[in-house]
């Protein structure tokens, strides 16, 4: 049997959210169900990683629409066009960046 990389059985890192039934780690937040904090990784993924390519590129942030009207329908179309990608089919992902972009652009 291997040990753990890391152990947080102890300390602060060992501390869960309340209500989580030892799911999720205690946050800052508050959150307590792993599918909110699912949710939020990967909104915060998203945006930090936005922000640098953009930077670099000189580019205006894409606006993906995940706060906007249909953002949960916009984050399934964004995770089935990933899978898609996965499976080298690039053009839904083209899609879907090219319409954030047209809506980051729009004056």
């Amino acid at each position: 049997m291997t040990a753990a990389k890391y152990n947080t059985d102890t300390g602060l890192e060992g501390e869960h959210a309340p209500d989580s039934k030892g799911q999720v780690l205690k946050n800052l937040l508050g959150i307590s169900t792993v599918e909110a904090m699912d949710e939020v990784e990967i909104e915060t993924l998203i945006d930090v990683q936005d922000k640098y390519l953009c930077l670099q590129a000189g580019l205006p942030q894409p606006d993906y629409g995940f706060t906007s009207s249909g953002a949960k329908q916009r984050k399934k179309d964004y995770l089935a066009a990933v899978v898609q990608g996965y499976e080298c089919n690039y053009a839904p992902l083209a899609t879907f960046f090219r319409e954030a972009l047209e809506r980051a652009t729009k004056e």
